[in-house]
């Protein structure tokens, strides 16, 4: 999504869906567009899920979650009130208590709800690494539920699997989480940087010398003296 209305003001960014019953917690600044005027652009957002029981039906009704539609919802905050979501994290199993609710239908919910706090944990680790919330969500299109385990073991794989990350934006994130230097998986990332920067230039190959040279004044690492080269 690239846009909500909020107290009259248009927010912009990129988010998920937002369901039934959420609110977002959104982080950014004012700005002002030349066409559509004072809008607020967000540069990170935390979803906060409902407290009350009426929004926590709608939220869980809204189609979140295969297995529960409104009137299975409605059920459900009946029987746990407003511990219902606490149940749901921890103790998914008592939905068995639920007329209607047995254990095919409980396997299917439990898939669901997993899959939805896969997406909340995701945006959560990437916005530690301040990555934007369109970044973010680019991210978890590519790779779903394996995308913190994918750019933990090497951030620069973003840059091989999508479309406007490069290999400054990687180096960013792969710094934050502890890379170094010479890590083999940030050279040879730079080196295909570096070559592919040349060939954007029309240059069909690069003198080891240059290449070398070039990778120097990216990485600050001597590729000649480099044991992972």
């Amino acid at each position: 999504m690239r846009g909500v209305f909020i107290g009259g003001i248009k927010a912009v960014g990129s988010f998920p869906e937002i369901k039934p019953g959420e609110r977002l917690k959104l982080t950014g600044d004012y700005i002002s567009h030349p066409k559509y005027g004072k809008q607020f652009k967000i540069e990170s957002f935390t979803i906060i899920h409902p407290t009350v029981t009426g929004d926590i039906i709608k939220y869980l009704g809204s189609g979140l979650v295969k297995g529960i539609g409104p009137s299975t919802a409605e059920k459900i905050v009946s029987k746990f009130g407003d511990k219902t979501l606490e149940i749901m994290d921890q103790n998914i199993d008592r939905l068995l208590q639920i007329d209607g609710i047995g254990r095919i239908k409980l396997k299917l919910i439990k898939k669901s709800w997993k899959d939805q706090q896969a997406i909340k944990d995701t945006m959560i680790f990437f916005q530690s690494l301040d990555l934007s919330s369109g970044t973010s969500l680019n991210i978890y299109k590519t790779y779903g539920k394996d995308s913190i385990k994918i750019v933990q073991d090497n951030p620069y794989q973003l840059t091989y699997d999508i479309r406007g990350i490069g290999f400054k934006t990687a180096d960013t994130i792969a710094r934050k989480a502890g890379f170094e230097e010479d890590n083999p998986k940030r050279i040879k990332a730079g080196i295909i940087y570096v070559l592919n920067e040349a060939a954007n230039d029309g240059h069909v190959y690069l003198p080891l010398d240059i290449l070398i040279e070039k990778c120097f004044g990216l990485l600050n690492v001597d590729l000649k003296d480099s044991p992972n080269c």
